[in-house]
Order: C-alpha cells, then sequence, then structure tokens
C-alpha cells in the first residue's frame, strides 16, 4: 500500500506466517533510516513489497476507503470494520462490526460511528487482502481515498508464482537438493523452503523443507516443474529468493545452490 506516513506512527510486521521474519526486520530498518533522513512519503511498493510503516490515521467520521488490485479500483471487495486494535497494533478477535461491499468505483464510506479505534480489513478472491487501522475522532482529518491494496498475500502460492519473471531461465536437475547460502557465502541453517508446483496454479499449499545446520536441504519429489520461495535469516536479518525448478530424469544430477537476495526473485 502507497500512503503518506499518518500521525502515531509505529514499526510492526506485516505479513502471512512463513514472512513475517522479514517483514519485521525491514519494517525497522526502513523506518530508522526513513526518520534519519527526514523523509515524510511514502516508499513505493515495488521497492518494498512486503513492509509497511503502521500507524493509526486519525479521521472524522464517515472516511471513504478505495479498494486497488494491481494499482487499479476494484469492484465487490468485501471490507470488514472491527472495533478496536491492541495496543502493538494487533488484529481484534471476534467477528466484525459490519461488512462493506465496494462499488464500481472501488470505494465504501464508513456510515457514522462512535469515536474510537477500528480495524478495517479488505478481502477478494481468492486469498488477497490488506488492512488500515483507524482512529475516529472530533480533531481526525478529511483525508482523501484511504488506499486498501489487495494484492497477493505474501506467502501464498499466487504470490509466490507471480514473483517469477517470464525470462528467468528454470534451473534443470535430477533431484531436489542442495544449499542455501547468504550473498556472502555464508550457509543459511533454519531457513523455509516452500515447494509449488507451476501447473497447479495459485489454489495448492506449498511442501515445505527446512535447511540443516550447514544450509542443505533435499525433498523426494517427482519430475514436474516447480517455484521454491526461500525465506532466511543472515546476521538476524531476512533475507528471501524465489527460484523456477524443473526436476527431470534426464538432467546431470546437480545440487542446487541458492542465494538469498533481500526479497528479489532470481
Amino acid at each position: 500500500m502507497v500512503f503518506a506516513w499518518p500521525p502515531d506512527v509505529r514499526r510492526m510486521s506485516l505479513s502471512a506466517p512463513n514472512e513475517k521474519m522479514i517483514a519485521k526486520a525491514k519494517a525497522a530498518h526502513i523506518a530508522v533510516f526513513a526518520l534519519a533522513l527526514g523523509l515524510t512519503s511514502a516508499f513505493a511498493p515495488s521497492a518494498f513489497a512486503e513492509t509497511r510503516v503502521l500507524g493509526a490515521w486519525n479521521c472524522r467520521q464517515n472516511p471513504q476507503i478505495q479498494v486497488h488490485l494491481w494499482g487499479k479500483p476494484l469492484a465487490g471487495a468485501l471490507v470488514e470494520v472491527y472495533r478496536g486494535f491492541g495496543p502493538q497494533f494487533q488484529a481484534p478477535e471476534g467477528k466484525p462490526i459490519m461488512v462493506l461491499t465496494s462499488d464500481a468505483d472501488g470505494h465504501v464510506v464508513l456510515p457514522r460511528l462512535p469515536y474510537g479505534k477500528y480495524y478495517i480489513l479488505g478481502r477478494a478472491k481468492p486469498d488477497r487482502e490488506d488492512y488500515l487501522y483507524l482512529k475516529i475522532s472530533p480533531t481526525g482529518r478529511n483525508w482523501p481515498d484511504l488506499i486498501l491494496n489487495v494484492d497477493a498475500v505474501p506467502g501464498s502460492a499466487e504470490y509466490v508464482l507471480d514473483r517469477v519473471r517470464p525470462e528467468t531461465p528454470a534451473k534443470l536437475v535430477a533431484a531436489l537438493r542442495g544449499v542455501v547460502k547468504a550473498f556472502d557465502g555464508t550457509p543459511v541453517s533454519n531457513a523455509d523452503i516452500d515447494v509449488f508446483v507451476r501447473q497447479l496454479g495459485n489454489d495448492q499449499k506449498a511442501t515445505r523443507l527446512h535447511t540443516g545446520s550447514l544450509g542443505e536441504f533435499s525433498g523426494d519429489f517427482p519430475e514436474g516443474r516447480y517455484v521454491l520461495h526461500i525465506v532466511g535469516l543472515w546476521r538476524g536479518f531476512p533475507d528471501e529468493s524465489t527460484v523456477p525448478v524443473d526436476i527431470s530424469n534426464a538432467a546431470m544430477s546437480a545440487t542446487l545452490e541458492i542465494t538469498l537476495h533481500h526479497g528479489q526473485s532470481m
């Protein structure tokens, strides 16, 4: 999501379960550098797609929200409104107090609500979502459209498969085994490796592997086309990589060597 920083900015993580360590560390470091430079504008989503600086938007009554998909207004998205959120921006539990639907221009206007904090969750099929934190008060501002970007959820099949560039050749191997390293060549232990089948599309669940103490991994998979999404920590900092792999009995038996690249696809 692209937006100017609201008041009461805090640094928090945003992600699917296997992306938590990426978002937490990146958000903290992005915020530190931004504050040091005196920046007050938003970061482009192409630069840091998995992170954001969280804050509560201080609004007057009837704030207007627009739902976007890939930068364009999205009609028919569900917008759930929850009362309150935790002191560390934890999402509330329980059911929403109301569910609204975006109009033909992607817009939703919240009705008049009691003053207080609200968690706004936008949803679109199959597994797209985004959220906002609002504080409705008499001292709030009339913000222009607050944007919900319901792009693919980090770590989902859609998110991973979308990261594979068409021009990127797949690595051809006889079996799925290899080693994961940081950019300086250091083996990355305990990294998560999610294996997706390219032909199955966006509705599949990944098979998860983990690297050993020397960064090694292996898995028993039949011939086919796959995409590996690797997330690991190097010296406490998160890195990731997305690698297309073709397994063929006709290939030379080779060990994959995968280098993590700060959220960039290979």
